[in-house]
């Protein structure tokens, strides 16, 4: 009988090795990556972030709705509450402008972006100005994180993912398929003031949530749980031209149902290196954007999902989701090492978005196992952390 105990007992440790495993601190980490021991060069000179906090959780989370009593209140202030769901709230101001001066015949023009924003510190921020505004996009993100902090709660915030200044509203027309301006539109007190764009990852203490498993695959394969993990993306969108015409999207946000493993160990980052090292050598990474560590949102093993959208009569929302720390590595990406059919890499902007081949790549922060792009099958969405 005891030999049975301890058999169960060495199989569950097993089972614990992941979690256990000796690792580095975060400030060890960040330390190694600030010593200018890695050939930056090799990987585009890209940003890597690693979030200011002095521990990681793997953590059991739920979707979390936002406050309808202080949505209530941004009602009552004017706003318009376009979404009120537990995945969702969007909030918008500015219904008077549109109505006063029509929203058919103007347009907008982007005048740069900065992608991985999050790297920008507060007086980088506070520099940014569009076009005759009298409010940086440092003002304009703190107040959003004042919204944030009270639409939820103090643990949960968002981290830049993506600044973009824009031109005041134009009069456009379309002239051999490109978009041209006549000059300003009339917005009243807003003519000829320009606004911002804003991208962001909502966070859970300090801690970007920044994506869904889904988004670490070439193939989405015919896996019906997919759709699942779609709908539990993570995102945190804001337009601003000022305080009376603006609006803000937070989808998805977790809170913490339990943490299951506190403080875990982390690789150390030349593993993480080694890998994006090899996939630069092998041709299949064309160029790295950005090298991030934060949350992956994975399914739970002992969650029942279902592609079906009602449960017993009922909408149907899951409750649990696992929040894996991951090394996410944002690239140009091709398996066969050419890029055929997809972005010319020697003529567009540099931006992400208009990369073709834009794929994540996941990392497991722990172990510092490759998640292998090409993988297939409904397991590759679910973690055991069981």
């Amino acid at each position: 009988m005891k030999k049975i105990a301890y058999a169960v007992m060495f199989f569950l440790m097993l089972q614990l090795i992941p979690f256990l495993a000796t690792g580095d601190e975060i400030e060890s980490i960040r330390n190694a990556v600030q010593s200018g021991l890695y050939d930056t060069e090799k990987i585009n000179h890209a940003p890597i972030y690693i979030p200011d906090v002095s521990e990681i959780n793997v953590i059991r989370a739920e979707k979390y709705e936002a406050n309808p009593e202080i949505v209530q209140k941004y009602e009552n202030a004017g706003m318009i509450a376009i979404e009120k769901m537990k995945k969702a709230i969007l909030l918008y101001m500015g219904d008077e402008y549109d109505k006063k001066y029509g929203v058919d015949k103007r347009t907008q023009f982007l005048e740069y972006h900065i992608d991985s924003a999050w790297r920008l510190d507060d007086e980088e921020l506070d520099n940014i100005y569009a076009q005759k505004q009298p409010i940086s996009a440092g003002t304009v993100v703190d107040k959003i994180k004042m919204m944030v902090h009270e639409l939820y709660d103090e643990s949960i915030s968002i981290e830049l993912k993506r600044i973009e200044v824009v031109s005041s509203f134009q009069k456009g027309k379309m002239v051999s398929d490109k978009m041209t301006s006549l000059g300003d539109y009339e917005f009243g007190d807003l003519t000829g003031i320009g606004g911002y764009g804003i991208e962001a990852y909502p966070t859970l203490d300090g801690v970007p949530i920044i994506a869904s498993a889904g988004s670490g695959y070439l193939e989405r394969g015919a896996e019906k749980i997919y759709d699942v993990l779609y709908f539990a993306h993570p995102s945190a969108d804001v337009f601003y031209y000022s305080d009376d015409y603006m609006n803000i999207s937070m989808m998805n946000a977790y809170k913490t149902k339990e943490v299951v493993f506190e403080n875990v160990p982390l690789c150390g980052f030349d593993k993480v290196y080694e890998i994006v090292e090899k996939y630069v050598d092998e041709g299949k990474i064309k160029r790295v954007y950005n090298i991030s560590l934060g949350y992956i949102i994975y399914l739970d093993k002992k969650e029942e999902y279902s592609d079906k959208k009602e449960k017993n009569g009922k909408q149907r929302d899951y409750a649990d989701y696992l929040l894996i720390p991951t090394w996410i590595i944002g690239c140009s990406y091709s398996e066969n090492g050419s890029n055929d059919d997809q972005t010319d890499m020697n003529s567009y902007d540099g931006s992400e978005q208009q990369d073709l081949n834009y794929q994540k790549i996941f990392i497991d922060a722990q172990t510092g196992k490759l998640h292998d792009p090409k993988e297939v099958g409904s397991e590759r969405y679910y973690a055991d952390v069981n």
